[in-house]
């Protein structure tokens, strides 16, 4: 199993300098992005605020890698708009975790919300795992902002 959080990167400013209408649809598209991105086989959730997580119960690592990059790509290339007409530019980063205990999702998801802040400390937009072996069971974890290698 893998779990991913998500995250919208620096969302506190598209609500100061857009309006919070503005953060709503942004939040919107960002879910909309999520599940395109993730697939059919993915749980796609809000976790609150700008915060999802994605759940691949049958993943890899190398296919978590990839989906987490996926949804990066697909939140980076969200067009969006805001009320002034003016473009607003939505990302996500992604920290993600894995375990062949698919029964401790709560440590899943603390791993991979231990990597989201690393991937945001290391400059938003980019993809961090944590992997307890190459096999098992995948969640991924993001905050807003354009994922990279």
């Amino acid at each position: 199993m893998r779990a991913s959080p998500d995250d919208a990167d620096l969302f506190k400013n598209i609500n100061d300098n857009y309006g919070h209408a503005t953060g709503d649809e942004a939040l919107r598209l960002i879910a909309k992005a999520l599940k395109r991105a993730a697939g059919g086989h993915a749980i796609v959730g809000r976790l609150g605020g700008e915060e999802f997580a994605v759940l691949l119960p049958d993943a890899d690592v190398q296919q978590g890698i990839k989906c987490g990059e996926a949804i990066c790509s697909a939140v980076r290339s969200t067009a969006m708009v805001s009320s002034a007409g003016g473009p607003v530019k939505v990302s996500v980063s992604v920290g993600g975790a894995s375990s062949h205990d698919a029964h401790d999702l709560h440590a899943m998801l603390r791993d991979a919300d231990e990597r989201l802040y690393l991937a945001k400390s290391r400059g938003r937009g980019r993809v961090e795992f944590f992997s307890e072996q190459p096999s098992g069971k995948f969640m991924m974890c993001g905050r807003g902002g354009e994922c990279g290698s």
